[in-house]
């Protein structure tokens, strides 16, 4: 087994190795490659898509607004009936609005203070 090998001999092992290691290295050079395009290729059909939909919906939008309701308003509207005018919505009041919370407390401790504690 202490066979040496020619310098031709090794050469050639070296080249062959060489072009081995080459072949390996376009083999996986191309399959990033690849997935990066398809990548690529994906999000830009989403992205596609995405815009695809947020048109029609912005055209639906467009098509189902009411001609009466005033453009950028505020308050909500509600449809006119009949020919009736178009009013405003009252906002809901909310427990600020109403001082609910003080009311409440203040109403547990008068119970409080009937009740003896």
């Amino acid at each position: 087994m202490g066979a040496t090998l020619s310098k031709e001999e090794e050469a050639r092992i070296a080249q062959k190795q060489r072009e081995e290691i080459d072949a390996l290295a376009a083999k996986y050079k191309a399959e990033v490659i690849s997935e990066r395009l398809s990548r690529v290729r994906a999000s830009k059909e989403a992205r596609a898509r995405a815009k695809k939909e947020a048109e029609r919906l912005a055209s639906k939008a467009a098509q189902s607004k009411s001609s009466t309701a005033p453009q950028n308003s505020a308050t909500p509207t509600r449809k006119a009936k009949s020919g009736a005018p178009v009013v405003p919505l009252r906002p809901k009041k909310t427990v600020s609005d109403t001082n609910g919370d003080a009311k409440g407390v203040q109403k547990v401790k008068d119970n409080q203070r009937d009740n003896g504690r």
